[in-house]
């Protein structure tokens, strides 16, 4: 019978590398994806710790840490599409600069002043508290006495009229 303890874990772990490369595959995180490398570690972790708390056999041990670490793995994708929608709503300038020019952010900020003289007082608000300092629409709603949804909705119109979307 093997021991369940965090050496052994991390011995199996390294052992099953297929086993733990296949649930990260089967949870959309593959080699070459910048999360991997992060992904792969934890997961050893994740095997060792849950080995050493587990009195399974190997037999039923794998498909249970297979699927643990399938879960683990759409988790960090539900936690990078997080993040990756803070970064996409967060400060304008910071949006224009990823990939930009120094004359290209000119040019955009040339194009949103020619703009804002159309703009709604409601647009203004979203530019000004939500694309520059950074509120949010949930935050803004009950200020503005209007729901989310309709804040959002401006929102979209107003990223169309300043060609971010």
């Amino acid at each position: 019978m093997i021991t369940h303890d965090l050496a052994t874990g991390f011995t199996l772990a390294l052992d099953h590398r297929a086993l733990i490369q296949g649930a990260l595959k089967r949870g959309h995180i593959v080699l070459g994806q910048t999360i991997f490398d992060d992904a792969l570690q934890e997961s050893y972790l994740l095997y060792a710790q849950t080995w050493a708390h587990s009195q399974l056999e190997l037999k039923q041990f794998n498909p249970f840490i297979f699927q643990k670490i399938v879960w683990r793995a759409l988790d960090w994708w539900r936690a990078q599409a997080a993040h990756r929608q803070i970064i996409h709503d967060s400060f304008l300038p910071q949006q224009l600069a990823v990939n930009a020019t120094t004359a290209n952010i000119i040019d955009h900020w040339l194009a949103v002043e020619q703009l804002v003289p159309q703009l709604t007082k409601l647009q203004l608000i979203i530019l000004q508290q939500h694309f520059c300092q950074g509120i949010t629409l949930k935050n803004l709603a009950p200020q503005l006495k209007v729901s989310e949804r309709y804040l959002r909705q401006q929102r979209a119109h107003l990223r169309q009229q300043l060609r971010l979307e």
